[in-house]
Protein backbone atom coordinates (compact mmCIF):
# COMPACT_ATOMS: atom_id res chain seq x y z
CA UNK A 1 0.00 0.00 0.00
CA UNK A 2 1.20 2.98 -1.24
CA UNK A 3 1.08 5.81 1.44
CA UNK A 4 -1.12 8.93 0.97
CA UNK A 5 1.02 11.83 -0.11
CA UNK A 6 1.47 14.43 2.78
CA UNK A 7 -0.66 17.94 2.28
CA UNK A 8 1.45 20.26 1.34
CA UNK A 9 0.31 24.37 3.53
CA UNK A 10 -1.26 26.29 1.24
CA UNK A 11 0.34 29.36 0.59
CA UNK A 12 -1.71 32.12 0.91
CA UNK A 13 -2.30 34.24 -1.83
CA UNK A 14 -1.05 37.68 -1.50
CA UNK A 15 -4.69 40.20 -1.60
CA UNK A 16 -4.18 44.43 -1.41
CA UNK A 17 -7.43 45.22 0.48
CA UNK A 18 -8.21 47.70 2.43
CA UNK A 19 -12.02 48.68 3.96
CA UNK A 20 -10.35 52.58 2.48
CA UNK A 21 -11.10 51.17 -0.53
CA UNK A 22 -14.76 51.15 0.06
CA UNK A 23 -17.52 53.52 -1.30
CA UNK A 24 -20.37 54.83 1.42
CA UNK A 25 -22.78 52.16 2.12
CA UNK A 26 -25.07 54.40 0.11
CA UNK A 27 -23.44 54.16 -3.25
CA UNK A 28 -25.23 53.52 -6.49
CA UNK A 29 -22.43 51.86 -8.12
CA UNK A 30 -22.50 48.07 -7.39
CA UNK A 31 -18.79 47.64 -8.13
CA UNK A 32 -18.37 50.07 -5.03
CA UNK A 33 -18.64 46.77 -3.10
CA UNK A 34 -17.32 44.31 -5.02
CA UNK A 35 -14.00 44.64 -3.09
CA UNK A 36 -14.92 44.20 0.04
CA UNK A 37 -17.47 41.10 -1.10
CA UNK A 38 -14.46 39.48 -3.19
CA UNK A 39 -12.47 39.17 -0.04
CA UNK A 40 -15.54 37.72 2.02
CA UNK A 41 -16.34 35.24 -0.17
CA UNK A 42 -12.61 33.78 -0.69
CA UNK A 43 -12.49 33.94 3.24
CA UNK A 44 -15.74 31.78 3.28
CA UNK A 45 -14.22 29.34 0.97
CA UNK A 46 -11.43 29.01 2.97
CA UNK A 47 -9.01 30.32 0.93
CA UNK A 48 -5.47 31.06 2.43
CA UNK A 49 -5.19 35.08 2.32
CA UNK A 50 -2.54 37.54 3.39
CA UNK A 51 -4.25 40.79 3.38
CA UNK A 52 -1.81 43.82 2.72
CA UNK A 53 -3.07 47.12 2.92
CA UNK A 54 -2.13 49.59 0.00
CA UNK A 55 -0.09 52.45 0.78
CA UNK A 56 -2.14 55.32 -0.91
CA UNK A 57 -0.34 57.38 -3.62
CA UNK A 58 1.22 61.03 -3.64
CA UNK A 59 -0.09 63.33 -5.93
CA UNK A 60 3.40 63.48 -7.59
CA UNK A 61 3.08 59.72 -7.99
CA UNK A 62 0.09 60.03 -9.69
CA UNK A 63 1.37 62.49 -11.97
CA UNK A 64 4.02 60.53 -13.14
CA UNK A 65 1.38 58.39 -14.90
CA UNK A 66 -1.31 60.85 -15.41
CA UNK A 67 -1.94 64.32 -16.69
CA UNK A 68 -1.45 65.99 -13.71
CA UNK A 69 -4.50 68.60 -14.24
CA UNK A 70 -6.86 65.26 -14.97
CA UNK A 71 -5.35 63.28 -11.74
CA UNK A 72 -6.44 66.73 -9.27
CA UNK A 73 -9.70 66.74 -10.57
CA UNK A 74 -10.40 63.27 -10.05
CA UNK A 75 -9.04 62.97 -6.74
CA UNK A 76 -10.88 65.89 -5.76
CA UNK A 77 -13.87 64.55 -7.54
CA UNK A 78 -13.35 61.41 -5.66
CA UNK A 79 -13.25 62.69 -2.33
CA UNK A 80 -16.38 64.72 -2.29
CA UNK A 81 -18.03 61.30 -3.12
CA UNK A 82 -16.12 59.96 -0.24
CA UNK A 83 -14.68 57.39 -2.39
CA UNK A 84 -11.09 57.32 -1.69
CA UNK A 85 -8.88 58.56 1.34
CA UNK A 86 -7.31 61.53 1.23
CA UNK A 87 -3.97 61.42 -1.17
CA UNK A 88 -0.37 61.20 0.63
CA UNK A 89 1.43 64.66 0.03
Amino acid sequence: MVPAPEKSPQTAIPVFFSTAMQAKVESLSPSAHKPLAAVESWKALGIPLSIIAPTPVTRGELARAHDRGLSTQSSNAARKMDFIPRLRT
